[in-house]
């Protein structure tokens, strides 16, 4: 695969050369299918997690014993659109072998599968036709019936798994689990990015998948092997970068890894052959500038309370005690329950999360707009 102009790779994976670290990581994921054990996978968004589990499959897939199948299920509102995602993730792990990709779409003949060219790439494309809910019920049956009778040992990522939860079908772990604890030969990746719907999913006792996998939280990037990756990848470019421009990099983004390689792959474009944490400050301010727009829209989905408290997590995060009175005071926030309430909220819109050292926005750039920008 050729190298990337730019070894800041944002929103995909490239090779294991521009993927930072996660090594015990992939170590355990590995593990656990090898030795047969389903597993779910859970951070905050955009810390790595899809990255993480193309990494395992790039490493997987250096032995022809495996068939790779990896789905996204963050689009789907309801069963059929699950299985059209799961279809069609299927279709594509099979492109390569026509002889079995042909035995598979007949076997989905319900689904009235389809195959063209991108018209672009010249890479397969698939469609599926999921006529109902009966379909679809059989189909999902179909399809893992199909790949637990693989001649290899499939590994099934279904990343968002957490989506199942919004259905309006309201059986659907049933029906999963009902399906999934039958198989023999197929491995289960569950992933996604709400620790709460995903711990009540596979740990609460009354719910069909409990102590069915084991659960492991994607946390952030070791601070000293990200500094030394940042720096080996300007280095090899020819470019060096100051200990204090790398703190502020880790100053401004936490090192979460999203807006990590965000900002790394805007200086990388800029750069000269010195990086300063000058440089690192007017990367992050034309950053700032250039989301204004998005991140004054969410005025619109906030009421001015929340709003308020947002901000306030922004200038003193982390907050361990949001309901603290000296929180309180600090920033005319009321009475215990209204922070309370809203916290909720903005937790339920992913705007916010908790950590062990408590409340943090999500968005690292939009925390920074928060603190410089009066509204």
């Amino acid at each position: 695969m050729k190298d990337p102009e730019n070894p800041f790779i944002i929103n995909t994976y490239h090779s294991p050369e521009y993927f930072c670290n996660r090594t015990n990581e992939t170590e355990r994921l590995i593990s656990a299918i090898k030795n047969g054990r389903n597993i779910t996978l859970f951070s905050i968004r955009r810390l790595g997690k899809t990255s993480l589990i193309q990494h395992v499959f790039h490493n997987l897939n250096q032995n022809s014993d495996y068939l790779l199948v990896y789905s996204d299920m963050l689009p789907t509102s309801n069963i059929s659109e699950f299985v059209s995602v799961l279809a069609k993730a299927v279709l594509q792990a099979e492109s390569s072998n026509q002889s079995t990709l042909k035995k598979l779409m007949a076997s989905l003949s319900k689904l009235r599968p389809t195959i063209s060219s991108d018209a672009l790439t010249g890479n397969p494309e698939f469609s599926v036709n999921v006529g109902n809910d009966s379909d679809a019920v059989s189909s999902i049956e179909i399809l893992l019936s199909y790949l637990d009778n693989h001649a290899k040992i499939v590994i099934c990522a279904i990343d968002e798994f957490q989506q199942i939860t919004n259905y309006p079908e309201k059986n659907m772990e049933a029906r999963l689990r009902t399906s999934i604890q039958l198989l023999k030969k197929t491995r289960f990746i569950f992933s996604g990015s709400s620790k709460t719907i995903l711990s009540e999913i596979f740990t609460h006792p009354k719910r069909p998948f409990f102590n069915s996998t084991e659960i492991m939280e994607l946390k952030g990037i070791d601070p000293i092997e990200y500094r030394a990756f940042i720096k080996k990848h300007f280095v090899n470019k020819k470019k060096q970068i100051s200990d204090e421009a790398l703190t502020q990099i880790q100053n401004v983004t936490e090192f979460h890894t999203f807006y990590v390689q965000y900002m790394c792959n805007k200086l990388y474009q800029k750069a000269k052959k010195t990086i300063e944490k000058e440089e690192i400050n007017n990367v992050y301010l034309q950053i700032l500038e250039e989301n204004q727009a998005v991140y004054s829209t969410y005025l619109q989905l906030l009421t001015p309370f929340q709003f308020k408290l947002l901000r306030a997590i922004a200038s003193d995060s982390p907050i361990l005690a949001i309901t603290g009175s000296s929180f309180l005071s600090k920033h005319s926030l009321g009475s215990p329950s209204s922070v309370n309430r809203a916290s909720t909220s903005l937790l339920s819109k992913e705007l916010i999360y908790i950590e062990a050292d408590g409340y943090r926005l999500q968005d690292k750039f939009f925390s920074g707009w928060l603190k410089r920008t009066k509204v």
